[in-house]
C-alpha cells in the first residue's frame, strides 16, 4: 500500500493493524492535511459480517462530535476496498503505558475521567461502544485521550447519559469465532460474556476493568483460554486491589468495585455518574448548607466578608478570578506541581487561567486545582477554579459534557463555602452559557451586594447582557468592570467586541490596541484589532496585524479573518487558501465552513465544493441553535447559508423565526437573505436599518452578493438620504 494513492489520499506509511483492518497514514492532497485510512483487508472483503461491522464503526463514530473521540471524515470504496478516512492521532495506546504495579493514582483519575466523559458523550448520542479496552484508547501529548474503534458499537434507546438503555433483543456476538482477540474478552461485561443484551452499563463495567488494570498493573480476569476468561468474567470476583497496591484511596476503591458489579443494576447507572465518581472525592455528606438563608442577612454577609478579607490568602482571591494577572507565574510553572504548597497551587492555576488563550493552559490549570483538592477535599477555591477552567474549555470546544462538569464543580464550591465570591461568580458564568439566566443574575447580584467592586461580577453581568441581546447594557457593564481592573486584556477585548457588534468600529480600536499593549503576545487581541480595522477599510494595516497574530499563534480564527480580508478585496483564490487552512485547524465551527463555501462560490469551477461546504455549515450552526434557540446571531447565519445554497424558502422561514432584528450585523445578514431570495424591496428596507445603526458602508460596497442591488437606483437614493441625514 505504500506510496499508493486512493482517491485524494496518498499513503505514506503503516500505523498499525487489528482484527478490523489495517491503518495507514496518508496525505489528503486536496485539503493538505494528514489523515488515517482504515482499510478492510482484501482477504476479508467478501466477509459480509465483517463489512457490516466495518461500516457500523464508521456510522457510529461519525455520529459523534467530542474532543475525546476520533473524528471520522468520510467512508469510501475504491478499487474494491472499503475505507474509513479518519483523524490521524499520534500518541501511544494506553495498553503500552501501564507499567507493572500500575500508574500514579492522579494519572489514573485524569485518564479515566477523560475516557468516561468521551464515552458519556457517545451514550448521549445513543451509541454504546461495547469494546472498551486500553488498546482502543490513544494517549496523546499532555495526557489527552482519544477513544478509538467503534467496530462493535451499536445504536441504543438512550435518552440521556445518565439513563440506562432499554435495549431491544440482540443476537449473541460470535466472540469465540476464529480471529477473536483474547484481550477483548478480558474487558467484556458479564452480560456480554453470557450472550445477553448489552447497554450503557456494559461500557461502565469495561471501564472499571481498565481502571483496575491502570491502578494495579494487572487484569482482574485472566484465563488460559477464551472459555476460561469468559467464565471468570461472568462468575469470579477479582483479587482485591488492596492486596496488589496499598496507596489507593478508599473512595476510589469503592468506585472501581461498584463499576465491576456482576449485575448491571448494581453498577453506576450512567457514564456521567461514573465520571463524577472518578473525580476527586466530594466533601463529606452532611446537612446541606442553606446559603439562601445566610444571604438574606446582608449585614451579616458583609461582616463575614470583612472578616475573611482580613486573611492574606482571601485578599489575594478577591483580586479576581478571570483576570488581573499578567500571566503564568514563571517560577511556579517550571516546578513540579507536586512540590508546591496549597496556596502556590492555587496561584499557579489562576495564573494559567489568566492566559487561557495559550495552548494547554486550561488543562494545566485543572491539574493544579485537582492536586489542591486531593490535599483538601473541602477547598472551595480549587473547585471554583476547575469550574472556570472547564467553562473556558466549553467556550472553545462546545462540548456539553464539559459544561455539565464545569457546573458541578462550581456548585460544589458554593456548597462548601456559600460566602466565597469566586465560587458564586464561577457558577453564574457557567449558568449564563447553560441558559440559566435568572439563576446567574441572582448569584451575581448577591456577589455585588457584599463586594460592589468585584470586576468578575460586573463582567458576568456584561456576559448576561450579551446573551440577552442587550449590547448597550453589556458595554456599560464592561466599562464598569474595567474601572476596577483597567489592564484586564479580556475585558478590553469584550468591550471592543460589543462595540463592533454595535458598528462602533473606530471606538473599538482603543480597547483592542490597549489589550495588545497589556499582552503583546496575545494572538486573539491582534485578530480582534484586525477585524476593527477591516470594517474601517484599513485593509493594509489589518493584514499586517493578522500576520503578527499568525507569527504568535497560527489559529483557525486568525486564518479565517485573513481569508475574509482577501475575500472582500475580491481575491478569492487567496481567500480559499486561508479558509482551507482555518478548516484544517478547526473543522467543527460553522463559520469556518461557511466562509470557505463563500470563497468557493465565487470561484469558477468550485460550485460543487461550495454546495458541500454550505451543507456542513448548515449542519453545524443548526446544532448550535439546538443549544441556543433564541440566538438571533445564529439563526440569521443559518438563514444566510440556506439562501446562499439555493434554499430561499427555508431561508425566509428562518428569518421569520427570529425573535428580533435589531443588531446591525443581523439586519445586514437578513438583507442579503432577502436579496438572494428575490425580495429586493424588503432587502433595501433591512439594509437601510443596518446602515442607520452603523453597519459598515465599506462592507456593503464590497460584498459580491449585493452587486445587483447596488445597481438599483433605489439603493443610491437610500444612500443619498442617509448621507444627507448624517
Amino acid at each position: 500500500m505504500l506510496n499508493r494513492t486512493i482517491a485524494q489520499y496518498k499513503i505514506v506509511g503503516k500505523v498499525g493493524a487489528g482484527g478490523m483492518g489495517e491503518v495507514y497514514k496518508a496525505e489528503d492532497t486536496l485539503l493538505r492535511r494528514w489523515v488515517a485510512l482504515k482499510i478492510l483487508p482484501e482477504a476479508t472483503q467478501r466477509d459480509e459480517q465483517l463489512k457490516r461491522r466495518f461500516l457500523r464503526e464508521a456510522r457510529a463514530a461519525s455520529a459523534l462530535n467530542h474532543p475525546g473521540i476520533i473524528t471520522i471524515y468520510e467512508v469510501l470504496t475504491e478499487d474494491d476496498l472499503d475505507i474509513i478516512v479518519m483523524e490521524l492521532v499520534e500518541g501511544e495506546p494506553l495498553s503500552e503505558l501501564i507499567p507493572e504495579g500500575g500508574l500514579p493514582i492522579e494519572r489514573v483519575r485524569r485518564l479515566g475521567l477523560q475516557i468516561a466523559e468521551a464515552v458519556a458523550a457517545a451514550h448521549a448520542a445513543g451509541v454504546i461502544h461495547r469494546d472498551l479496552k486500553p488498546a482502543n484508547v490513544m494517549v496523546l501529548e499532555g495526557d489527552r485521550v482519544k477513544v478509538l474503534d467503534f467496530g462493535l458499537a451499536k445504536r441504543s434507546d438512550i435518552q440521556s447519559p445518565d439513563a440506562p438503555t432499554t435495549p431491544t433483543q440482540t443476537q449473541r456476538e460470535a466472540l469465540t469465532r476464529l480471529g477473536a482477540v483474547l484481550g477483548t474478552l478480558q474487558y467484556m461485561s458479564p452480560e456480554q460474556a453470557l450472550g445477553k443484551p448489552a447497554d450503557a452499563r456494559s461500557d461502565i463495567f469495561s471501564l472499571g476493568v481498565m481502571l483496575y488494570e491502570m491502578v494495579t498493573g494487572a487484569r482482574p480476569f485472566e484465563g488460559d483460554n477464551a472459555p476460561s476468561v469468559l467464565h471468570h468474567v461472568a462468575y469470579s470476583e477479582p483479587r482485591p486491589i488492596r492486596e496488589l497496591r496499598q496507596d489507593v484511596p478508599g473512595e476510589f476503591l469503592e468506585t472501581v468495585e461498584r463499576a465491576l458489579a456482576k449485575e448491571p443494576q448494581d453498577r453506576f447507572q450512567g457514564m456521567s455518574e461514573f465520571a463524577e465518581a472518578i473525580r476527586p472525592a466530594s466533601p463529606p455528606a452532611g446537612r446541606p448548607v442553606s446559603w439562601r438563608r445566610i444571604w438574606k442577612s446582608a449585614a451579616a454577609a458583609v461582616a463575614l466578608l470583612a472578616a475573611l478579607v482580613a486573611l492574606p490568602q482571601t485578599r489575594s482571591l478577591l483580586k479576581g478570578w478571570l483576570g488581573g494577572l499578567a500571566g503564568p507565574a514563571v517560577e511556579l510553572t517550571e516546578r513540579d506541581p507536586t512540590t508546591l504548597k496549597q496556596d502556590q497551587l492555587l496561584e499557579l492555576g489562576r495564573s494559567l487561567l489568566a492566559r487561557y488563550d495559550l495552548p494547554g493552559h486550561p488543562d494545566r490549570a485543572i491539574e493544579a486545582f485537582q492536586l489542591a483538592i486531593t490535599r483538601d477535599p473541602d477547598y472551595a477555591p480549587a473547585y471554583a477554579g476547575i469550574g472556570l477552567a472547564r467553562w473556558r474549555k466549553y467556550r472553545l470546544e462546545k462540548d456539553p459534557a464539559v459544561l455539565s462538569a464545569a457546573q458541578a464543580s462550581a456548585e460544589r464550591a458554593v456548597e462548601i463555602d456559600p460566602l466565597f465570591t469566586g465560587g458564586r461568580v464561577a457558577l453564574a458564568l457557567i449558568q449564563i452559557v447553560a441558559g440559566l439566566k435568572e439563576e446567574a443574575r441572582s448569584n451575581l447580584d448577591q456577589v455585588l451586594l457584599v463586594d460592589p467592586a468585584n470586576a468578575d461580577a460586573h463582567r458576568g453581568l456584561g456576559d448576561l447582557a450579551v446573551a440577552q441581546g442587550e449590547l448597550p447594557l453589556a458595554e456599560t457593564h464592561f466599562h464598569t468592570a474595567l474601572e476596577h481592573r483597567p489592564d484586564d486584556w479580556e475585558l478590553l477585548l469584550l468591550l471592543g467586541y460589543v462595540q463592533m457588534r454595535q458598528a462602533k468600529y473606530d471606538e473599538a480600536e482603543l480597547p483592542l490596541r490597549r489589550a495588545i499593549e497589556v499582552t503583546p503576545d496575545n494572538a486573539r487581541a491582534y485578530r480582534s484589532l484586525a477585524a476593527s480595522l477591516h470594517y474601517q477599510s484599513k485593509y493594509s494595516e489589518a493584514a499586517t496585524v493578522l500576520q503578527r497574530a499568525l507569527e504568535l499563534q497560527p489559529r483557525a480564527d486568525v486564518y479565517t479573518n485573513l481569508g475574509t480580508l482577501y475575500f472582500f478585496q475580491g481575491l478569492y483564490e487567496q481567500s480559499i487558501t486561508s479558509f482551507e487552512k482555518a478548516r484544517e485547524l478547526d473543522a467543527n465551527h460553522y463559520r469556518t465552513w461557511a466562509n470557505l463555501a463563500d470563497a468557493y462560490r465565487w470561484t469558477a469551477g468550485r460550485e460543487g465544493d461550495a454546495a458541500d461546504a454550505y451543507r456542513r455549515a448548515i449542519q453545524l450552526v443548526s446544532e448550535r441553535i439546538e443549544q441556543s434557540p433564541q440566538d438571533s446571531h445564529l439563526r440569521s447565519n443559518l438563514a444566510l447559508y440556506l439562501a446562499k445554497s439555493g434554499q430561499a424558502g427555508e431561508a425566509l422561514a428562518e428569518l421569520d423565526r427570529l425573535s428580533e432584528l435589531e443588531e446591525p450585523d443581523t439586519l445586514y445578514r437578513a438583507s442579503v437573505v432577502c436579496e438572494l431570495s428575490d425580495q429586493r424591496t424588503r432587502a433595501l428596507e433591512l439594509l437601510e436599518k443596518a446602515v442607520t445603526r452603523g453597519y459598515s458602508r465599506t462592507e456593503i460596497e464590497h460584498d459580491p452578493e449585493l452587486a445587483k442591488l447596488r445597481a438599483d437606483v433605489r439603493y443610491h437614493q437610500l444612500i443619498s438620504v442617509l448621507e444627507a441625514k448624517s
